[in-house]
């Protein structure tokens, strides 16, 4: 199966900047298809992750990103939505 992502490389090529992150697998997956890479957040590691279809190694930025903590810090946080603006 090929998805809009797998045509865009087909036509544009190497000039094509192709990837997808998303909060599950199948979504990040299903919209980058082989084109790749795709990221999605893995809650039992608490940081995005993705398949060695993709990537064998993390780029030295992701790393670097993981490390800050930030993800940690909005864990068990309550989130309110902000009320509708008036219009």
């Amino acid at each position: 199966m090929t998805t809009l992502s797998d045509g865009i490389a087909k036509n544009f090529g190497p000039r094509s900047k192709i990837f997808s992150v998303s909060v599950k697998g199948r979504g990040a997956i299903s919209m980058t298809g082989h084109a790749g890479p795709a990221y999605w957040f893995s809650k039992a590691r608490g940081r995005f992750v993705t398949s060695t279809f993709y990537r064998q190694d993390y780029p030295d930025r992701v790393g670097t990103w993981a490390e800050t903590g930030l993800v940690a810090g909005y864990a068990d946080r309550d989130r309110t939505l902000l009320p509708k603006p008036d219009v």
